[in-house]
């Protein structure tokens, strides 16, 4: 498993997953800095779609320049990142407020809209990155399941209009 360490501060452990702050906080934010559990990386997005590690100690988000604090959880778990490089994955909620997909969710592995079409509740097809195909076809009880199922020591599931608004 990753295990984020460089330039975060271990902050508390609930249910075994550990929870980090930020060294970098803005002030705009009045404590409510952005915290990433042991699953999530900090990133930041450029301009044309790229997502690279940060050094969380550096600004890495500004919400008076409107630069959201992202992070991503990666597919393969075994791998690890430097600063700088590209993280191929992402997806991601938890803690304080809470952490959102950014983009559709798509159907890993599909080369066109045709192959996206899938009405089956298989957890390992979900993927949340720009450019892939969205999937397509999936009933309201298997999107449940999936999103459910995706990352349950995070607690993710779909989320409900109450949680948007």
């Amino acid at each position: 498993m990753l295990v984020i360490t460089s330039n975060m501060e271990k902050k508390e452990t609930t249910n075994e997953t550990k929870i980090y702050e930020s060294t970098y906080k803005e002030e705009i934010l009045n404590g409510a800095y952005p915290k990433l559990s042991d699953s999530l990386i900090a990133v930041t997005i450029e301009d044309d779609g790229t997502v690279k590690k940060v050094d969380t100690s550096t600004e890495w988000y500004s919400y008076e320049e409107k630069r959201w604090a992202n992070a991503v959880i990666l597919k393969d778990e075994s791998k690890s990142y430097n600063n700088g490089e590209v993280i191929p994955a992402f997806i991601a909620f938890n803690t304080t407020g809470m952490w959102i997909g950014k983009f559709e969710t798509g159907y890993s592995g599909a080369t066109s809209t045709s192959e996206a079409e899938s009405n089956k509740a298989d957890v390992s097809k979900a993927i949340v990155k720009p450019n892939v195909y969205s999937w397509r076809g999936i009933q309201v009880a298997n999107a449940f399941t999936v999103s459910y199922n995706y990352k349950r020591e995070l607690e993710s599931h779909m989320m409900k209009n109450t949680e948007w608004g």
